[in-house]
């Protein structure tokens, strides 16, 4: 299992405004039900300090853990 916040964009408000609002929220993930995870990016394509993750049971999200140390927890999971 590993705890991380988890990502969520406010959708209302961006469609408001047009700036969007990021809510971080404590979550607590199985890391053996990651089949794939990326580096997140914003809307224009630039790279975020995130890493986006898809699981098998739950489908996407976007984790606040930089890409380069998900990927070490992620190699490592097994060991």
């Amino acid at each position: 299992m590993l705890e991380c916040n988890m990502i969520l964009t406010n959708v209302k408000s961006k469609e408001l405004t047009g700036m969007e609002e990021l809510i971080f929220v404590p979550a607590v993930i199985d890391i053996t039900d990651v089949v794939h995870f990326r580096q997140s990016v914003d809307d224009d394509g630039n790279l975020e300090p995130y890493s986006y993750i898809y699981t098998e049971t739950i489908g996407s999200m976007c984790i606040d853990i930089p890409f380069s140390e998900f990927k070490e927890i992620f190699l490592n999971k097994n060991q």
